[in-house]
């Protein structure tokens, strides 16, 4: 299995209606970006923009998971274990929270 990778572009289009990023697929570099920007839109080429590299084997199709890139997968990790922990100490939190109010409490009635 060979394994090819797209390189993603974005260019700067001046368009009637003001600017607007466009897609651009396929391209080596942004000399070729830009290139390809013009003969597939119309309008003035300002700028272009990378936007990443994408791995897929012979038929085409995308080796990536479904659940996207890695820093997705982990950013879901950190927020599940956090999650967990806030509903595993919440009860600590709140025995915790009524010592303190009856101590405030009766230190109020004591004055």
């Amino acid at each position: 299995m060979i394994m090819a990778s797209r390189k993603y572009f974005d260019v700067l289009v001046r368009t009637p209606g003001g600017l607007k990023w466009k897609p651009v697929d396929d391209c080596l570099n942004h000399a070729e970006a830009r290139e390809q920007g013009k003969s597939q839109y119309a309008g003035d080429i300002l700028d272009t923009r990378f936007n990443g590299v994408k791995n897929t084997n012979g038929s085409g199709s995308s080796s990536s998971s479904s659940w996207g890139s890695g820093d997705t997968t982990w950013s879901l990790i950190v927020i599940g274990g956090g999650l967990i922990l806030v509903i595993s100490f919440f009860p600590v939190f709140l025995l915790l929270g009524a010592c303190y109010g009856a101590y405030k409490l009766y230190k109020w009635i004591m004055k």
